[in-house]
């Protein structure tokens, strides 16, 4: 076995990860050639166990809290992306005009597994899905973190998906509109007669 690593923050105030004395970027979980989960950024946030049977009806960023510290194998520098790898390591990448890394930790290593996923439905239409997963660290502590998966367009909003389409032919565009839906189907059933 390696030897293990806090990993922590530099600062209590500055959120991401320091490694090697270098921020990390964004963190992977990968395993067999497949990320299976990424952060996006430099620190992961979890969710009391508690609090998973709210996080399956709703998603809510109230329920997470940052990871402070976990305890890692240590990662090696890596020049290389090689995902068939079974241990953690991590490559320099550039972010604000400074060196920082990405790190790749093992799934065996984390014994990750993928437990749900959450939607968090907003007044416009949009759903966002995250993944929920279970990691456990080098000292058996559980932790419960969350990836934002997806974006949605809810298209309930229109009772008549061509409308939208007709909106986009008239004002040469491409978007999905979404706000004001029951006044932009009135123009429309009024302008083409559409019922």
């Amino acid at each position: 076995m390696n030897n293990i690593i806090e990993l922590t923050r530099e600062v209590n105030w500055y959120r991401p990860y320091f490694i090697n004395n270098k921020y990390v970027q964004s963190i992977v979980i990968y395993k067999d050639n497949e990320i299976l989960f990424s952060t996006n950024a430099g620190w992961f946030e979890a969710c009391k166990e508690e609090r998973l049977n709210d996080l399956k009806k709703v998603y809510e960023y109230c329920f997470l809290n940052d990871i402070i510290s976990l305890k890692i194998e240590e990662p090696k520098k890596a020049n290389k992306l090689n995902l068939l790898r079974s241990d953690n390591f991590y490559m320099s990448t550039k972010s604000y005009n400074e060196v920082r890394y990405i790190l790749y930790l093992n799934a065996d290593l984390l014994k990750f597994e993928f437990l749900f996923e959450s939607k968090k439905e907003y007044d416009d239409g949009q759903t966002h899905i995250y993944k929920i997963c279970k990691i456990i660290d080098a000292n058996n502590n559980i932790f419960y973190i969350s990836q934002f998966k997806e974006s949605q367009y809810n298209k309930k909003y229109f009772k008549n998906e061509s409308l939208a389409e007709e909106l986009n032919k008239l004002l040469n565009t491409n978007i999905f509109y979404y706000n004001n839906a029951e006044v932009i189907e009135n123009y429309f059933k009024e302008k083409f007669n559409i019922k």
